[in-house]
């Protein structure tokens, strides 16, 4: 009764107060009852106030972490809050990704989920309007790198027989000789190796839409989980049935077939064995893959077939001003070459060639330092010393008593 009444009168029935844990309610408990008496001295009255100041003192810290842990909760639910609906621009950021309009791989996250949002369209069909929209942006590169590819095609036959000219000699002379007659040969045909290097400016590309689909399939991006297609309903998971990678694969070997994604690609038949086989060692390699990775890979493999059928139309060629295509005679000996012969003899011409560098490299390193010793001895040269006193002297008769006089 006695602890009760002393809660009664603390107020202790305030929710506030409830929240009190039993250590410090049994402490405010152990105080004891305060008695009040008017008649008493000061000193008591002072005594009988000290308690319960402490107790208001006590009361004011647990509600200010009340208010702090409230305020926290407050603070988580305003962050919840700001979660943007995934169907508004700002979803991915809200995620962490695209974080970036520089970075590849964030650039492209910008990008499809421009495409998703604005265009309504489920995630199948949004991953493939921005791969064909890539491809249309490329097809410029491809167009210039096939006009030159169709000239290099034609000069074919006559650089290989410099280069296998070039790989006998051994004088460095008659090989910079060579060199310098297969570059005049090439400018004068309009042949620049830099446009034949043009697709390779897509590699920045591949990588970003790459790298970007697998951070999207990895946050579980809101609708890419149920907006797949036939047989991969989940974009975030692998193809169950590696459909995709299998598409992927004959589709790319038929590209390299018909010559390459510029139509004209000089490729000899023997690495263009070595390259129909490539596309099929990637499909165990991609098989944990995401499906939407792989989606993209097979409509890109798609559009590359299109862009090979039209590159190598004569009537295409003539309408975009490239050059025709021409299919120079090969030697008979490589052409009938199987795929593994081919290998041997790529990795023995690699070999020689590495084994004629190191041979020019030596003989260039002989006559530098040749040209060093003969530069060092039309350095040195014999100084005239000035004459001695004997020398001035010299020839002459010095009689007795004579004083010598320089």
């Amino acid at each position: 009764m006695l602890g009760r009444s002393l809660r009664m009168g603390l107020g202790l029935r305030t929710p506030v107060l409830r929240s009190l844990a039993p250590a410090q309610t049994s402490l405010l408990l152990s105080r004891g009852p305060v008695r009040y008496n008017s008649t008493g001295t000061a000193a008591a009255a002072v005594a009988a106030a000290s308690p319960a100041i402490e107790i208001k003192s006590e009361i004011g810290q647990i509600s200010a972490e009340k208010a702090v842990e409230a305020a926290a909760s407050v603070s988580d639910a305003i962050q919840a809050a700001a979660v943007v609906a995934p169907n508004q621009i700002g979803y991915f950021q809200s995620l962490g990704l695209a974080q970036s309009w520089f970075w590849p791989p964030d650039f492209f996250q910008h990008i499809f989920e421009i495409m998703h949002v604005y265009s309504g369209l489920p995630w199948w069909a949004s991953i493939m309007c921005v791969t064909v929209a890539m491809r249309t942006l490329l097809l410029p590169l491809y167009i210039k790198s096939s006009d030159h590819s169709a000239r290099m095609t034609m000069l074919k036959p006559e650089l290989n027989k410099i280069t296998q000219d070039y790989m006998k000699v051994e004088d460095p002379l008659e090989g910079q000789r060579l060199l310098i007659k297969r570059r005049k040969l090439m400018q004068d045909s309009g042949v620049k190796t830099l446009y034949l290097m043009m697709p390779m400016f897509s590699i920045p590309f591949f990588i970003g839409i790459f790298s970007g689909l697998n951070r999207m399939c990895a946050a579980k991006v809101y609708g890419m989980m149920d907006q797949g297609l036939y047989w991969f309903p989940d974009l975030t998971a692998a193809d169950p049935y590696l459909g995709l990678q299998v598409i992927t694969a004959v589709v790319y070997a038929a590209t390299i077939k018909m010559g390459g994604e510029t139509g004209a690609s000089p490729m000899s038949p023997g690495m263009k064995k070595i390259f129909t086989y490539m596309p099929f060692i990637a499909v165990p390699m991609t098989m944990g893959v995401p499906a939407a990775t792989c989606l993209y890979f097979a409509t890109n493999s798609v559009l590359s077939v299109g862009q090979t059928l039209l590159l190598k139309s004569p009537t295409a060629r003539k309408f975009l001003g490239l050059h025709p295509i021409v299919h120079p005679k090969l030697d008979p000996t490589t052409e009938n070459m199987s795929a593994l012969d081919q290998i041997k003899q790529t990795f023995q011409k690699a070999k020689d060639r590495a084994e004629k560098m190191a041979r020019e490299q030596e003989q260039e390193a002989k006559v530098r330092a040749e040209a060093d010793r003969l530069a060092a001895n039309e350095k040195v040269f014999i100084k005239k010393r000035a004459p001695s006193v004997s020398d001035k002297f010299k020839g002459k008769t010095v009689k007795k008593g004579e004083v010598l006089r320089g």
